[in-house]
């Protein structure tokens, strides 16, 4: 399986990034103080047969592990603001 994840431009963002999963939350100010410091992304994620949310980086992963159920393994694409990055989560 095969899922993307675009990261939250903290440059482009006007207003609060909540997560969608964990509630963590923060104005779009803050969150660029965060990401500027390599301490906080947000990413918009879409699983299947659902509605596109954001997760921070630490329940992005969490995510992933819980929806694989019986997989064995997703391949996630990740899109920042300076590359694209591949990761495979395994069982």
């Amino acid at each position: 399986m095969n899922l993307v994840a675009n990261i939250i431009d903290p440059n482009k963002r006007k207003t609060r990034v909540t997560c969608s999963e964990c509630g963590l939350s923060y104005s779009a100010k803050n969150y660029k103080i965060l990401y500027d410091n390599e301490k906080l992304a947000f990413f918009k994620m879409k699983l299947p047969e659902q509605r596109t949310k954001i997760f921070c980086h630490d329940c992005l992963h969490k995510v992933i592990y819980k929806y694989m159920g019986v997989l064995k393994e997703v391949k996630l694409q990740i899109f920042t603001l300076d590359e694209t990055v591949t990761v495979i989560f395994k069982k």
